[in-house]
């Protein structure tokens, strides 16, 4: 018996779970709705905000509302891919993946970039991998796949011979 390399599990591993649910329609629902809408809403509160030109609405605000957003979600995606059974390579991955947050977000925190590029560019940044750490977090979650019973009334094979009979209905 060979044994498998960490390497060539852990990249099999981030392979499936970030292309196997994108044939999700649940998925993409509470990815789009949950994580990006709600989750984000801080994001998308001060963005109308600074451009509706509200009292209060500033750059500052929506630096400070990205910053949250992405600590929170790289934060507790790492944690739970910590947590979830799993193989020690991906365990040990997510763990590379916190510390990069942790580093991220020491430097937008304590080091206050005064630049808007390098402002702006490290919460962005923060903000896409702590959404594609959700995403191979959440890949996996079977509440989020679409699991349609073949026998159920929206899919299902119309060929095949329901279960049941009709002996004794009578119209």
């Amino acid at each position: 018996m060979s044994e498998q390399s960490g390497w060539s599990y852990l990249i099999a591993e981030l392979k499936d779970r970030a292309v196997g649910p994108t044939k999700h329609v649940a998925f993409w629902g509470f990815f789009i709705l949950g994580a990006l809408g709600f989750g984000g809403f801080g994001i998308w509160f001060e963005i109308w905000r600074l451009f509706a030109g509200q009292t209060g609405g500033s750059a500052n605000g929506v630096h400070t509302a990205m910053f949250t957003y992405f600590t929170a979600l790289a934060g507790s995606s790492a944690l739970h891919l910590i947590l979830v059974d799993a193989e020690k390579p991906l365990r040990v991955f997510a763990m590379f993946c916190a510390a990069v947050f942790v580093v991220l977000a020491v430097w937008q925190s304590m080091m206050k970039p005064t630049d808007a590029f390098w402002a702006f560019g490290g919460v962005t940044l923060g903000s896409l991998l702590a959404v594609a750490m959700w995403w191979l977090t959440s890949g996996q979650d079977d509440a989020l796949k679409d699991n349609i019973k073949p026998d159920s009334a929206v899919g299902g094979d119309t060929s095949k011979q329901p279960h049941g009979d009709l002996g004794g209905f009578k119209s």
